[in-house]
């Protein structure tokens, strides 16, 4: 969540979303994948992500704080990626959410990589659960094109064997809220500059594409797509800010994610790398179970949508655990939901 980050100092709050990989159900002629399963390279063909065998796969998990973060504030990377893996404790997830925040990155970019990112990633990769690396800037994307792609420079030299990354190219692009097609034109050529620059090294790690005003607005990629393969789309989806809760026409909030990110994933595989909700949240995640949660998660299901919820924390918002790391109704929501799939 970009606003946390904003609002609360010294502390970048991101739902932390368990990423499960999970089973999509239904009598379509098609070959559907169980969750153990799945393991290795992943490949986009049209709306899906499909496993070596060509079964459809969703995946469905959870996005942790800041990786630095979780070393200098917290128990660690291992504590927080074994409890969210506990399936004696319910917990199941399948895939999770990296964030990388630019000034802790920038500080010194080897001595990042080699005490907070790698280990976490390594984590990740032992328990094969697939992870986003999240370039988890909050800002006008043409005002940081060199940051941006000084990093993904980085990781494609890194991550570019390993099956198990997928690369989410900018967390949420600060732009205007028209919503316009030009507005999207805009951000793709930036979105394009870095998906061909991770390409001249990395030719398979599924590519994250964000979109304008927080990633909410994708629409536009419907007639302007990032060109490339193995590309898919970002949401950010709150139950209020400026993230709207509902379309301003209909007062229904399935018409506004349909016409924001629903088409889109007609045609391409939509990630939701961010939703959650709190009744003690910010403004922009301020909502409730019956209000935003259930018919989120109709919607989320309607569509077969992947998603990872923000964020594994007690004290990022919205938040997931208590203190002593039980659930809040948030995480509970989240577990139960993964735990549906496993």
């Amino acid at each position: 969540m970009s606003f946390l980050f904003r609002f609360v100092p010294n502390i970048r709050k991101k739902i932390f979303k368990a990423f499960r990989v999970g089973l999509l159900f239904g009598g379509l002629g098609v070959s559907f994948v169980a969750v153990g399963q799945v393991t290795g390279q992943l490949q986009v063909d049209g709306p899906h992500f499909k496993d070596a065998s060509g079964n459809i796969v969703v995946l469905r998990g959870i996005s942790l704080i800041g990786v630095q973060n979780l070393k200098t504030e917290r128990k660690g990377a291992e504590f927080i990626i074994n409890l969210l893996t506990d399936s004696s404790r319910g917990w199941h997830a399948k895939m999770l959410r990296l964030p990388v925040f630019p000034g802790q990155y920038f500080a010194n970019p080897a001595r990042y990589v080699q005490n907070h990112l790698q280990p976490t990633v390594d984590l990740c990769v032992a328990k094969k659960l697939y992870c986003i690396i999240d370039w988890h800037y909050i800002d006008s994307p043409y005002k940081r094109l060199g940051e941006t792609k000084s990093f993904w420079a980085d990781m494609a030299a890194r991550y570019k064997d390993n099956p198990y990354i997928l690369f989410e190219i900018f967390n949420e692009p600060v732009t205007a809220a028209s919503g316009s097609q030009a507005e999207w034109d805009k951000w793709k050529g930036f979105a394009q500059e870095i998906v061909d620059l991770i390409r001249q090294t990395a030719r398979k790690n599924i590519i994250l594409v964000g979109g304008p005003h927080y990633s909410q607005h994708m629409r536009g990629a419907v007639s302007n797509p990032v060109t490339g393969k193995n590309i898919a789309y970002v949401a950010h989806i709150y139950p209020g800010g400026y993230y709207p809760l509902a379309n301003k026409r209909s007062g229904n909030s399935a018409d506004y994610w349909e016409y924001n990110a629903g088409v889109v994933a007609d045609q391409f595989p939509v990630v939701v790398t961010e939703w959650g909700f709190g009744s003690d949240a910010y403004n922009e995640t301020k909502g409730e179970l019956a209000t935003f949660g259930l018919p989120f998660k109709a919607w989320a299901e309607s569509r077969n949508l992947s998603w990872t919820s923000w964020v594994a924390d007690y004290a990022w918002y919205p938040v997931m655990f208590k203190r002593d790391y039980s659930p809040t109704e948030f995480g509970k929501f989240v577990r139960e939901w993964l735990e549906q799939g496993s």
